[in-house]
């Protein structure tokens, strides 16, 4: 899915949703939207964990609806086994935890059509991290 200048993986199942998006300036960002979630324009400490690898850095989520964003490092190296995203996220209100299964037999094809978008509308080059590229 591309959305203005960004490109976006997006795997979903009836009740949860795991989205990966690139930016024109290479930022990442990865979101997960859930129907248990109920955030009023929220802000969060964040642990994000794809495949039981942590990703580093101090992460800081925003919650609104039922979506919560966090700008991530590169993890493109992740993506192409990636089974499942867990996130714990705390504040003053909230200290709690979610997983939410990736579409495995999917990501390879997802990887492709995100690989051509951003070559095409952001001109990055494909990922040298064994990503698939068609």
């Amino acid at each position: 899915m591309q959305i203005g200048s960004a490109c976006t993986l997006v795997s979903y199942s009836p009740s949860q949703a795991f989205l990966v998006s690139w930016n024109q300036n290479s930022d990442e960002t990865i979101g997960l939207q859930d129907e248990r979630f109920k955030f009023d324009n929220e802000q969060f400490t964040v642990a994000v964990r794809i495949n039981g690898s942590a990703l580093s850095g101090n992460l800081t989520g925003s919650g609104n609806g039922n979506m919560l964003t966090v700008p991530v490092s590169p993890i493109d190296s992740l993506l192409p086994r990636a089974a499942e995203v867990q996130v714990q996220l705390a504040n003053a209100h909230t200290d709690s935890a979610v997983t939410v299964p990736v579409n495995t037999a999917k990501m390879p094809t997802l990887l492709a059509a995100v690989a051509k978008c951003r070559a095409a509308t952001l001109g990055q080059p494909p990922p040298r991290d064994g990503t698939p590229s068609q």
